[in-house]
């Protein structure tokens, strides 16, 4: 089975090839995206990105047996890349007394201080801080977005929903409301519009269906922002 898909996988790989632009060039710039010091402002023509949902999935966990598998070839060992993971833009490895001290912080935007608070006031504390520090990881990555693209170009965030302990958790719409927020150099993001789409369930399921999360995610919204003059 695993030779079969390799298979089709190299035949798509070389079919998306063929149609390539043989006169364009990729390159992978290695950096946090709460901070890339590679890329010039203005310098983007587009950003589109899928970043972490809230609580939805375990990336560390996902991730981790693909470490023990390819360590040599991703030049990292899995004791590194767990000390790495906790510091991953939606991870809920954060000490509950680190969660205390940022539930008392507020955004000033509805759909990030209520479920929070939501949380909180269900005696699950840390759970409230994971949801606060999501947010908290995201302003500086959706700053460095500000920064880099060009005046009038899109900024494009694909993002769903959670489901927390029966506290809902508006991504996209917080997200969006928390990028109009951020300021740099004059400028600042715009939302455009918010468009739904929905998953198939029988291939793409957000999260498996378990525990505290209820039903699995049925949709995604994709966020669409523009670069103004702030």
């Amino acid at each position: 089975s695993f030779i079969t898909k390799m298979n089709r996988l190299r035949k798509m790989m070389e079919n998306f090839w063929g149609q390539c632009d043989p006169g364009i060039e990729s390159k992978i710039v290695s950096f946090d995206a709460r901070a890339v010091p590679a890329l010039k402002d203005n310098s983007i023509d587009l950003v589109f990105n899928s970043p972490p949902y809230v609580n939805a999935i375990d990336y560390q966990r996902g991730h981790k047996f693909s470490i023990f598998w390819l360590a040599d070839v991703l030049d990292t060992s899995p004791q590194d890349y767990l000390a790495l993971a906790k510091n991953y833009v939606g991870s809920d490895r954060i000490p509950k007394a680190i969660c205390l001290e940022k539930i008392s912080s507020k955004f000033n935007i509805s759909e990030i201080d209520q479920p929070v608070q939501a949380l909180a006031d269900k005696d699950q504390l840390k759970l409230s801080g994971i949801v606060y520090s999501y947010f908290e990881s995201m302003k500086p990555c959706i700053s460095e977005m500000l920064r880099v693209v060009k005046l009038g170009q899109p900024v494009i965030i694909v993002v769903g929903a959670s489901n927390i302990k029966g506290v809902s958790v508006d991504t996209p719409e917080a997200t969006a409301q928390l990028a109009e927020t951020i300021r740099y150099n004059g400028t600042s993001l715009k939302r455009v519009q918010t468009i739904e789409r929905s998953l198939d369930r029988d291939r793409r399921q957000m999260p498996i269906t378990r525990g505290i999360f209820g039903d699995g995610m049925k949709t995604e919204h994709i966020v669409v922002l523009e670069k103004v003059t702030a």
